[in-house]
């Protein structure tokens, strides 16, 4: 365990310190520091299926995107365009990332899946009202309408379940 500095907190009159220290725990929400608040409440929590759930589906749609993709390069059967592939792998690659963070209850991987999902929502609006439109590099085999539809079910209930407040509570600590 590694202490990383000391926080001094003063609510009204009391004054104490302390250490922050990290906390590592593995998903059966055991702690290694029992002094740590953070850890304690963690620990005390018992672990919601819902959040591992969206974060294993996150997990996966990154990680069968970054290999199809990569095996797709490697066969050199890739026609994407440059600028398409590093988006895809890029946005394969956050993905991954935020499906890492939401299972480890990372606060920053929780406001940046809600932050996207709202973006990817918004987006395929703006696609259904053609107001804008795509070029066909993005295709896939699914039709767009049911991509698309699927997209915005997907996201918005992300949104709804993260929004929750006895949800939020496991990443605000």
């Amino acid at each position: 365990m590694q202490v990383l500095s000391q926080l001094s907190y003063s609510p009204a009159s009391i004054k104490y310190t302390i250490p922050r220290v990290i906390c590592q725990r593995n998903l059966a929400f055991e702690c290694v520091d029992k002094k740590n608040p953070r850890c304690y409440y963690i620990k005390n929590m018992k672990p919601k299926p819902g959040i591992i759930f969206f974060a294993v589906i996150e997990v996966f749609i990154g990680l069968i995107t970054l290999i199809s993709v990569i095996y797709s390069l490697n066969q050199g059967k890739s026609t994407k365009p440059l600028e398409v592939l590093v988006f895809v792998l890029t946005t394969a690659a956050i993905s991954l990332s935020l499906g890492i963070g939401i299972l480890r209850y990372n606060l920053t991987c929780y406001d940046l899946l809600l932050y996207f999902s709202s973006i990817i929502i918004l987006s395929k609006i703006l696609i259904f009202a053609k107001i804008i439109t795509l070029n066909g590099a993005l295709e896939t085999t699914l039709p767009m309408d049911l991509k698309n539809i699927t997209s915005i079910l997907y996201h918005s209930t992300v949104i709804i379940y993260f929004r929750q407040k006895p949800i939020k509570e496991y990443f605000n600590k």
